[in-house]
């Protein structure tokens, strides 16, 4: 029996994971939410100023848009208590708006088993990150996947850490501009330079990708800080990573052990040997890349990193490969 998911937030994330699900027979795309249009979301899923022209045809239908036949319904509700997913089996909440269980909760009605934050929670809230996160979390029918750079750093530090213990660090995210800021200057409500000019400037932001960290690793805790770069460039984040460890660890003993876990854990780590730059990385779907030639020695015990990652479809793949690990327990 075929999968059912409903999408509520039709942005970035919400597309990427939609054009995934679509591209599987053994699961469908029951539904989906968002305060735009029906007609705008079947355009924006078919065609991509990033990602490109979605391989399958997106038509209208009565009830929303039609893919191969199948229709999607398309609801304009404001909020869970008004949107109704209740023939699907996962809820993806990809809004951005609703940060917490008790808010998630009216979405679970009807037939609808699991429900799956695409982002991080501002509660307690169990947060799942493949390969790190103790899979009991995935028994919550409520629960979060955390964020594009959450599930990058992790990914990356507790592959680092399998060497050994990290003291301390700080982390500098340079992240694509995104749909929050402003294209020209304008007074924003997160602050003076959030208000700044996308698409000219590189713009200083806060972050909580190192806070963050602590729900999937929490003896890091007041150990990492750091803060975010937006640039002008559409998508693909860039981690640029310094921190001290318990023990001297030499930088090629580093380089072989992420050469052999991207060859371990393919689906969601990986290593750039070719000197690759941003837009290289467009479309990608492992949580991060690695540059193994910016890896360097700080200090006796220090080693600063760069890596990389598309936030947004190497996100929306950890979104998408849940469904496999849930779709026998649902």
């Amino acid at each position: 029996m075929s999968v059912k998911i409903g999408i509520n937030g039709f942005g970035r994330i919400g597309r990427s994971v939609a054009r995934m699900i679509l591209a599987e027979k053994s699961y469908v795309l029951q539904a989906v939410n968002d305060l735009g249009d029906a007609e705008t979301a079947a355009y924006l899923l078919q065609y991509d100023s990033t990602h490109k022209q979605a391989l399958f045809r997106v038509e209208p239908a009565p009830e929303g848009f039609a893919v191969n036949g199948h229709t999607v319904r398309f609801m304009q509700a404001a909020n869970p208590e008004s949107a109704d997913f209740s023939d699907c089996d996962i809820v993806f909440e990809c809004s951005g708006a609703f940060h917490t269980e008790a808010s998630l909760h009216p979405f679970v009605k009807g037939q609808v088993k699991r429900v799956i934050l695409s982002s991080m929670p501002s509660d307690s809230m169990p947060v799942y990150v493949d390969g790190i996160s103790d899979k009991a979390a995935l028994g919550h029918t409520i629960f979060s996947a955390g964020s594009c750079s959450t599930n990058a750093l992790a990914t990356m530090l507790y592959t680092l850490e399998e060497l050994s213990t990290i003291e301390y660090g700080c982390v500098t995210s340079v992240h694509s501009y995104t749909n929050d800021q402003c294209v020209v200057d304008s007074k924003h409500p997160k602050g003076l330079r959030h208000g700044r000019a996308a698409a000219v400037n590189m713009i200083p932001v806060p972050t909580g990708v190192a806070k963050n960290l602590t729900y999937v690793m929490p003896h890091l805790a007041d150990r990492l800080t750091g803060f975010s770069v937006r640039v002008p460039v559409p998508d693909v984040t860039m981690l640029d990573v310094t921190v001290s460890m318990q023990k001297s660890v030499t930088i090629d003993t580093i380089k072989a052990h992420f050469i052999a876990t991207a060859e371990k854990k393919r689906e969601i780590f990986a290593v750039d040997s070719d000197s690759r730059v941003s837009g290289d990385f467009v479309s990608t779907t492992q949580n991060i890349t690695v540059a193994l030639d910016l890896i360097q020695p700080v200090g006796e015990r220090g080693v600063k990193l760069v890596a990389w990652l598309d936030n947004e479809t190497g996100y929306a793949a950890r979104l998408f490969d849940l469904i496999s690990l849930l779709k026998d327990n649902i």
